[in-house]
């Protein structure tokens, strides 16, 4: 997934906590496949960025997507992650 590989790769020194995203993308895809893992992460990351309030709305869509919404968190903490590298301090 390129957004990982450029949170790695935007850095010249390479703290340890910044290779949590690549641990979490690598579980997110054995669990559901390289093809629902992005469909599910496209689909949280777009509810996200847009404020969904409805945390049981936003499981309900995640649900038309994988089988088990549950391993959805792995998923929200990928992102968090993410928009934690491109936040600035």
């Amino acid at each position: 997934m390129q957004v990982c590989v450029q949170i790695l790769t935007e850095q010249f020194i390479l703290p340890l906590p910044s290779l949590h995203p690549f641990f979490l993308y690598s579980q997110c895809e054995r669990i559901y496949g390289s093809d629902g893992f992005l469909r599910a992460y496209d689909y949280l990351r777009s509810a996200r960025s847009k404020g969904f309030s409805d945390e049981g709305q936003v499981m309900a869509g995640l649900k038309n997507i994988v089988d088990n919404v549950r391993d959805g968190f792995l998923i929200d903490q990928l992102i968090f992650l993410e928009n934690q590298a491109h936040t600035p301090d």
